[in-house]
């Protein structure tokens, strides 16, 4: 995870980033959430820039709270790598 940083408050639209490497190509990088009512639920896949992998999240999809978002790589050899989870505060 690049963005948001750890902690952060999240309102509307916002930025969600990541980077990712593999021995061989990456194919995919998702979004996902848990908290509330959610549990390791897919937000969104990113596309792939020269910043890394960006996907544009709408945080009021979700309930105002608590959560734990993280990233998953997946190489184009079907393996798939989990980064460590930041909290974040939805506020809408």
């Amino acid at each position: 995870m690049t963005i948001p940083a750890n902690a952060a408050v999240l309102q509307g639209s916002q930025w969600l980033g990541a980077t990712a490497s593999s021995a061989v190509d990456v194919a995919r990088v998702e979004f996902h959430l848990t908290g509330g009512a959610l549990n390791n639920v897919l937000i969104g896949t990113a596309t792939p820039t020269t910043y890394g992998w960006l996907y544009r999240w709408d945080s009021t999809t979700v309930a105002n709270g608590g959560y734990f978002l993280q990233s998953v790589a997946y190489d184009s050899a079907g393996a798939a790598g989990t980064s460590t989870a930041i909290g974040i505060t939805v506020n809408n």
